[in-house]
């Protein structure tokens, strides 16, 4: 069993390094193909449609990777599951296409005023829409079997495969709808011919259902999944919301979600600590002093890894971005990132003790805080735009509202951390005051040279921090780390 989590853990740290890496190339190469305005286009109607498709999916991927993975041993449960959602399915097409039909003048006024584009878009963004919730109703049972080379593989098609080979297919015929149709059209394929694998596989067989049966489930799905899907979808129409209130600036919108994506990259710092703390609060059992250390480490990790992280990214911005979308889009996505960027803490506090906060209390507190940080997000640019451009505005408005969404999670947690480990405040202090100056010095110069340099001597900063006389929270770290590979609780 201890094999298998490392090999999981392993397979998770190796893809969470290529899916960045293989996205990064979408956009390079999108931004060589594409002309600004397009560009914008084609980010917007990607992240419109994962957002809606997180919205329509209704909380059927966190029922289905709960109670699947509970009935591992019932064949006829796991083949009503699978039923049950290809049902809702096809019940959500049938009954989002009637919408659009009745409603399509009211919805394209509410999502594209202001927009060019062509006659067909509404029905395929809805079409990548509904390709995206059958899709991730299929990851949901992979993670549930843990398939996770299989689940990763096709997450990569999903986020750049198909748009890649689209590229390389179609090079100069190129065009926005086209990538639409192209993406809407593979992933449904996949996710349906893995389905059709799914219900035929040996294990699963076919058998009729009675009422109860299905009233079951789906009452299943409403009172479990029903608020956990809405806190994903709030947590997507975060980094949505500010591109649509600049829709009518469609270049603007593309360099806005291009930095939001440079933003969402430096999370992956995160992934050992929370998969570590992950551990620790699994195991837990609801008791309070392996939750404690669960939640200190987290927490403690995101500050002793961010921080420092953002002390050498930032002054090397303009030179990354320069490499990864060319110099003449640089500054005008650095103009976004450079605000935005100081929300990655309180963000990666967020992403890392959401499950925790849904864990410990049954009201959905995750609920409440993603939504009022979308009103504060809506007033706080209302406010703004009326003494600044709208960019800015936006900039201004995304950045408050996460930095309420960090704190509001920590004031939910603060109980679990009330005894929270030093991090050397004084030295913590001269650390990332001196990895910024020598950063900032070394990025004034330039060159590959000069940023090797500079990774070599941020390196050896942070090796001294952890190693040379640590502080009490790097202690408790390590502590805790040798406790699980021990198998210590």
């Amino acid at each position: 069993m201890r094999r298998k989590l490392k090999l999981d853990f392993i397979t998770q740290v190796i893809f969470a390094l290529i899916k960045p890496v293989a996205f990064m190339l979408v956009i390079k190469m999108a931004g060589v193909i594409l002309n600004p305005y397009n560009l914008g286009l084609f980010l917007f109607c990607r992240r419109l449609s994962s957002t809606g498709g997180a919205l329509f999916q209704l909380g059927s991927t966190q029922t289905l990777m709960r109670y699947f993975s509970m009935d591992q041993s019932d064949s006829n449960k796991k083949t009503l599951y699978i039923l049950s959602s290809l049902f809702f399915f096809l019940t959500l097409t049938i009954g989002s296409f009637s919408l659009l039909y009745i409603f399509k003048s009211p919805i394209e006024k509410i999502l594209f005023s202001g927009i060019e584009y062509s006659e067909g878009f509404p029905p395929w963004i809805l079409g990548l829409l509904l390709a995206y919730v059958l899709n991730c109703m299929l990851m949901a049972i992979l993670i549930s079997e843990r398939k996770l080379i299989t689940l990763n593989i096709i997450q990569m098609l999903v986020g750049s495969g198909f748009v890649l080979l689209y590229f390389f297919l179609y090079a100069g015929e190129i065009s926005v709808l086209g990538i639409i149709k192209y993406e809407t059209v593979a992933i449904f394929l996949l996710s349906v011919t893995l389905f059709i694998s799914l219900l035929y596989n040996e294990k699963i067989k076919f058998s009729f259902y009675n009422k109860k049966d299905w009233f079951e489930v789906i009452r299943t799905y409403f009172n479990y999944g029903l608020s956990r899907g809405m806190v994903s979808a709030l947590d997507m129409l975060l980094f949505l919301i500010g591109s649509w209130l600049v829709k009518d600036d469609m270049a603007q919108v593309g360099n806005l979600l291009i930095s939001m994506a440079s933003f969402k990259l430096i999370q992956v710092v995160m992934l050992p600590i929370g998969q570590l703390s992950g551990v620790v609060l699994t195991q837990s059992s609801g008791d309070k002093s392996s939750l404690r250390k669960g939640i200190t480490l987290l927490v403690g990790g995101c500050i002793v890894l961010i921080v420092p992280i953002l002390s050498v990214v930032v002054p090397w911005m303009n030179e990354l971005l320069s490499m990864w979308v060319g110099e003449s889009s640089s500054v005008k996505v650095a103009s976004f990132l450079m605000i935005i960027i100081w929300a990655t803490l309180p963000y990666a506090l967020y992403q890392g003790l959401y499950v925790t906060i849904d864990m410990l209390w049954k009201s959905p507190k995750n609920l409440y805080s993603l939504t009022m940080a979308i009103s504060i997000h809506l007033i706080v640019f209302l406010a703004l735009s009326q003494f600044v451009n709208p960019q800015l505005s936006v900039a201004i408005a995304f950045l408050v509202a996460v930095f309420f969404l960090g704190a509001k999670v920590l004031l939910d947690v603060s109980q679990y951390l009330t005894e929270f480990p030093s991090i050397g405040l004084m030295r913590f202090i001269s650390l990332v005051g001196s990895l910024f100056y020598i950063n900032n010095t070394l990025a004034d110069v330039g060159g590959m040279g000069a940023f090797a340099l500079s990774a070599v001597i941020s390196f050896v900063g942070l090796l001294m921090y952890v190693f040379i006389a640590p502080p009490p929270f790097v202690n408790f770290a390590r502590n805790l780390l040798v406790a699980k590979k021990r198998g210590v609780t």
